[in-house]
């Protein structure tokens, strides 16, 4: 008798997977076990909007030299309230030729691989916004003193022009399949 309750439970969380909004516009998404809402956020004097969770805050200063030892950390990094899941911007005062943003790209990850080649990388490639280039790669690594996982998610793209720049998935509100 139980083995048709635990079937009946799974078709069940199954249907209600389902149905749970997959865009962070459409109202709170779960990811993992809990509900994240999503607000627009500006940044570089609003020359760039990004979606990020509205409960994230910024990184306590001694937090960050523990989780980006090295002296050129980004300096926009919000954290959720136990520190486990962080988004970080770092702005590079040189405009970008869209024709370069490819180079720089492959170059960047290129240089993140031999520094440490214990990160494993995911998704990399180019993306079109607007007319726009935007160059992202993906890995993780591991923050050496507490042993925790850091996903890392690069974008590269010029936003020297007033345009305000996203991603398409986050312009859609897509939700990494990782982090469902």
């Amino acid at each position: 008798m139980s083995f048709m309750d635990e079937k009946i439970a799974r078709i069940i969380n199954e249907a209600e997977q389902s149905m749970a909004p997959r865009s962070i516009l459409a109202g709170p998404v779960k990811i993992g076990d809990r509900y994240y809402e999503f607000t627009p956020q500006t940044f570089f004097e609003d020359k760039l909007s990004v979606y990020f969770p509205r409960d994230f805050v910024d990184l306590p200063e001694h937090l960050r030299k523990v989780k980006y030892p090295y002296e050129q950390r980004p300096e926009i990094i919000k954290s959720d309230e136990p520190g486990s899941v962080d988004f970080s911007l770092k702005r590079i005062d040189h405009d970008l030729e869209d024709e370069l943003v490819e180079e720089l790209t492959t170059g960047m990850k290129a240089m993140i691989q031999r520094m440490n080649p214990t990160h494993v990388f995911y998704e990399s490639g180019i993306e079109e916004v607007g007319d726009k280039p935007i160059g992202f790669f993906e890995f993780k690594s591991t923050v050496t003193n507490n042993r925790k996982t850091l996903y890392s998610e690069n974008k590269i793209r010029d936003i020297s022009s007033k345009e305000r720049n996203s991603s398409k998935r986050a312009a859609r509100g897509e939700i990494p399949a990782r982090f469902s």
